[in-house]
């Protein structure tokens, strides 16, 4: 199928079966599949073999996730039992995942994050498509402080050490943390040349925990969805942002000791009341970067008052562009950015070569008599 054109000629083709990326995200016959296995689904594009061509791994609820190698010619083959073994984390309910060489040792390794579990995954790649499951023994598995609802993870070497650390997100309410458990949104810190690709949880040195992070709403323990590091006011140090559920989006500027300060209200950030998805680019070509963050849309609703774009002025600070902002249910919204539905993943690129870049956002929840069900993907 493809979509109608939008940007002169630019329109896409469907090419989902003849490529081979043809799966079922969960279980369809089981009646018993979570809130949070509703709204999971992750995906991670990278070249873990080094043969040039970028691979794909995606994960399952109670199937086995799959590793596609790409073949070079415009197909996939399901590689998981060559790479993995069999029935690949079956039994868990893996949601985010990413690829990253977090030992340096020059090929890709994978981190899957999972939902109502006591730990999360790590695969080291040993060179030859092959990987071991090693986590727990580096110091990376999230375990002790309550159960897991994982959402995402972000790459940064933020210390410049030329090793990389990772930020890991949760989404999780009362009803999942009965016993009061820390916050699941940590930053772990790589022990670089002593010990390549082992971590120490420094989320509490490093002041970039989400504990005590409040909106009045207590009901909201701990709701990270996308996770990123990035230099935004270009000093050279990789700052972290960080959307969020329930209007806990923030913003911590790299102090470059080792620690971060929260920059969030005084960078005039983290307005969004349903933060979700986060995509970093230069949409004006000013030369620095701009943040996207989608949320959800209902005309008239307060709570649910749509996307955010966050334009950087310099000197720290966010202006919240008036072609985003708006009045709900008044027709402020003049790029078109506000309303986009039940807002996801999002991502800037310039899909019609003109030179500016453009927006991509996913969308939907499949809950019950939901007007989001049938939510199309957007693309501004």
């Amino acid at each position: 199928m493809s979509l109608p054109s939008v940007c002169g000629a630019l329109s896409f083709s469907d090419v989902t079966v003849g490529s081979g990326l043809v799966y079922d995200q969960n279980d369809e016959g089981k009646n018993d599949i979570s809130f949070q296995a509703k709204k999971s689904g992750g995906a991670a594009p990278g070249d873990f073999d080094n043969d040039g061509w970028v691979d794909l791994y995606v994960t399952r609820i109670d199937k086995s996730n799959i590793l596609y190698r790409n073949k070079g010619n415009g197909t996939f083959e399901d590689v998981t039992v060559a790479a993995f073994g069999v029935d690949h984390l079956r039994y868990f309910e893996s949601n985010g995942c990413g690829w990253a060489d977090i030992d340096n040792d020059g090929d890709l390794d994978l981190y899957v994050l999972h939902l109502d579990s006591s730990r999360y995954h790590l695969f080291i790649n040993n060179g030859a498509g092959v990987f071991t499951e090693e986590a727990v023994a580096r110091g990376a598995a999230v375990q002790g402080s309550g159960p897991n609802v994982g959402t995402s993870i972000a790459f940064g070497d933020y210390d410049l050490d030329g090793y990389l650390d990772f930020y890991v997100t949760e989404w999780r309410m009362d009803f999942n943390n009965s016993s009061g458990h820390l916050q699941n949104n940590r930053l772990f810190h790589n022990r670089g040349a002593a010990q390549p690709g082992y971590f120490d949880d420094v989320t509490a040195a490093a002041g970039v925990g989400t504990d005590g992070v409040t909106n009045g709403n207590p009901a909201w323990d701990s709701t990270g969805y996308a996770p990123r590091f990035s230099d935004m006011d270009r000093d050279g140090l990789p700052d972290l942002l960080l959307t969020a559920d329930s209007s806990r989006s923030r913003l911590w500027w790299n102090n470059g000791d080792g620690t971060f300060t929260d920059g969030t209200v005084a960078a005039g950030v983290g307005t969004d009341h349903n933060g979700m998805g986060s995509a970093l680019g230069d949409y004006d070509l000013d030369g620095d970067l701009d943040w996207f963050v989608t949320a959800i849309y209902k005309s008239g609703d307060p709570g649910f008052d749509g996307n955010r774009l966050y334009r950087y002025d310099g000197g720290r600070t966010f202006t919240e562009t008036e072609e985003v902002k708006g009045v709900p249910g008044e027709a402020a919204d003049d790029a078109g950015l506000l309303d986009g539905g039940w807002g996801w993943a999002a991502s800037f690129c310039d899909f019609d070569h003109d030179g500016d870049l453009d927006v991509m956002q996913t969308n939907g929840v499949p809950f019950d008599s939901s007007e989001f069900n049938d939510d199309e993907t957007r693309l501004f």
